[in-house]
């Protein structure tokens, strides 16, 4: 995209031609420019939610946002849910002020089934991570055939042997419907083991399949060095 500069004095006066001819020749290049930045919709008409970039050829051009943000016409930005991820916020291993790290996952029979075995939750804690807090929401009680014999478990593979909730009996009201401590409780004595490495949160299903259930576990956890 050219520019328009206009000239200075020693420069206009030693332009050849007339005054007319020098003037005439000034505005057919703001003439020219005027015409470049309407076409590129630069203080003109511009399509509702588009916004102005400048393009790799350097001609500003109405684009929408997208990727992580999207953009409103009255200038609001907002960003994709899920769009900010660990590796984005400072790390705390460095000091400084923290937003507090809470991680969430959500078992769900009618998504996850019930099989005997692992089954990861699709949220991860970061390497060198360590939960100060957990808990979990029964949502829907869980349930299986023999409820003397099912047994769950909630934990950090891997890198934590007492995990975040030890394998219990489900006949033990453990993961009945409503709040549920994990073994996490804020105290020191009770906090994880910390990460070697990125873990994956999961729950685990003994000795018997289950039927029924649903819950969501939330983990405070911090990072160190």
């Amino acid at each position: 995209m050219t520019t328009y500069t206009a000239p200075d004095q020693v420069a206009f006066r030693n332009k050849a031609g007339s005054l007319a001819e020098k003037i005439t020749d000034e505005l057919i290049l703001i003439d020219a420019r005027l015409d470049e930045l309407g076409s590129s919709s630069v203080g003109g008409v511009l399509a509702d939610g588009k916004i102005i970039v400048g393009s790799s050829d350097d001609v500003a051009t109405a684009v929408e946002m997208s990727g992580d943000a999207t953009i409103s016409n009255t200038g609001a930005v907002t960003i994709t849910a899920g769009a900010v991820e660990e590796s984005m916020l400072i790390a705390q291993s460095a000091d400084g002020l923290h937003a507090k790290r809470i991680a969430r996952a959500t078992y769900d029979f009618d998504v996850d089934g019930g099989a005997v075995g692992d089954i990861r939750l699709g949220v991860t804690l970061p390497d060198n991570a360590i939960i100060t807090r957990s808990w979990y929401t029964v949502l829907t009680s869980l349930a299986s055939d023999d409820d003397s014999t099912a047994t769950v478990a909630l934990s950090i593979p891997d890198d934590d042997v007492a995990g975040i909730a030890a394998a219990t009996a489900l006949s033990e009201n453990h993961y009945t419907a409503g709040h549920h401590d994990g073994l996490q409780t804020g105290t020191a004595a009770t906090f994880s083991a910390q990460t070697t490495a990125a873990r994956e949160l999961t729950l685990t299903i003994g000795e018997q399949a289950l039927t029924a259930g649903k819950l969501i576990l939330f983990c405070e956890y911090v990072v160190l060095e």
